[in-house]
């Protein structure tokens, strides 16, 4: 049964990562562009570079009075610089891999750190979080964020020095956002690995040319942080129900389990890693609550997995639950899906403000 019910755990998420790849090459060959509003926000700032114009510094490229960290930008641009492939052909290559991309990282790392049946839970769970696909699955640097960072947790459990340059790479993707998660990595060494810590100085130092810059551009950032700057955001601090269908039902229920659970399971690194990951992106609430909702959503996600595998021990009782949670994961990207195609958008409706549009194509 064991060995049956692995194979069942990794057959049920390739199907979810195959109608995601699949659903996403369908939408390219379609309408011929990327998915979401924010797109147009980067593709000037990609072209900048490809024009040798370093947009970091130059004013013409920045948005709301402040540049962008380079790092996705510069990696589209450099797909877009082989030959015969254009700026717009390099985007859509990473739309089309990248929440895909996304599901495999967070299945590989819960998968190294505990078995298939958990991390199979785990990338179902997080397949079904609304948050987590209308920032995961768009190109732009949260989804790059959400995609490496469970490369670099693995690393860095695993005495791999190699999380060093994944983490510079998603400081200088997304500055603050990444620092974040990062700190989580920083703590834990903290406490419990002292010998890691000079590898979090040679992250800093790093950092030191682009934390340069984005101070000098400090008040700007803190401008736009202090004023309402999307749909999302509005909706979470204006409909507390929000929070519940924008998180996901299934994630939503699994997080007050998981934190009357964890008082009877006794907590090993991986556990005590992924709930700093998840109390570091707390400060993020505070500014960008709607953005933290879809970062918190991965760690959430994989806490409810380990969480629903210590509950269920019987093999029968598993493959139920499994079977369940994919037909709930592979229904919601279906609707996910099916509402990405409508030139309507993805629409939640709201008790105090119109329907709401998460993503458009």
């Amino acid at each position: 049964m064991r060995l049956g019910l692995n194979a069942l755990s990794f057959i049920l998420v390739g199907v979810i990562v195959a109608f995601v790849f699949f659903a996403k090459i369908f939408f390219v060959y379609k309408f011929g562009h990327p998915s979401g509003d924010d797109i147009q926000l980067h593709l000037p700032i990609i072209q900048g570079w490809l024009d040798f114009e370093n947009p970091l510094l130059n004013e013409k490229y920045f948005i709301n009075g402040y540049p962008r960290p380079p790092a996705m930008h510069l990696t589209v641009a450099l797909v877009a610089m082989l030959p015969f492939v254009s700026l717009v052909a390099a985007v859509n290559f990473f739309e089309i891999i990248i929440f895909s991309a996304a599901l495999i990282t967070t299945f590989y790392l819960v998968y190294k750190k505990t078995d298939v049946f958990t991390a199979s839970l785990s990338v179902m769970i997080l397949a079904e979080s609304p948050a987590f696909w209308d920032r995961g699955a768009q190109v732009i640097p949260q989804a790059f964020d959400v995609m490496l960072f469970p490369i670099a947790v693995y690393l860095f459990l695993e005495g791999r020095r190699l999380y060093i340059p994944i983490c510079i790479y998603l400081v200088y993707n997304h500055w603050a956002y990444a620092i974040l998660p990062i700190g989580s990595l920083f703590v834990f060494s903290l406490i419990y690995k002292k010998e890691k810590l000079k590898d979090f100085g040679i992250i800093a130092l790093a950092s030191i040319p682009l934390a340069a810059v984005m101070l000098l551009n400090a008040s700007a950032m803190f401008a736009e942080s202090s004023r309402m700057n999307e749909v999302q955001e509005l909706a979470v601090l204006n409909e507390p129900f929000f929070v519940v269908k924008y998180l996901g039902y299934l994630l939503f229920f699994l997080v007050f389990m998981s934190a009357a659970r964890f008082r009877y399971i006794k907590l090993h690194e991986f556990e005590k890693l992924v709930l700093l990951w998840i109390l570091a992106l707390l400060p993020m609430s505070i500014l960008f609550p709607d953005r933290f909702i879809g970062y918190v959503a991965q760690p959430l996600a994989v806490i409810g997995g380990i969480v629903l595998a210590d509950l269920i021990k019987n093999g029968k009782a598993r493959a139920c639950i499994l079977f369940a949670v994919f037909l709930f994961a592979l229904l919601s990207q279906y609707y996910f899906h099916v509402a990405l195609f409508s030139p309507r958008g993805i629409w939640m409706p709201l008790d105090t403000l119109s329907p709401f549009v998460i993503s458009l194509p």
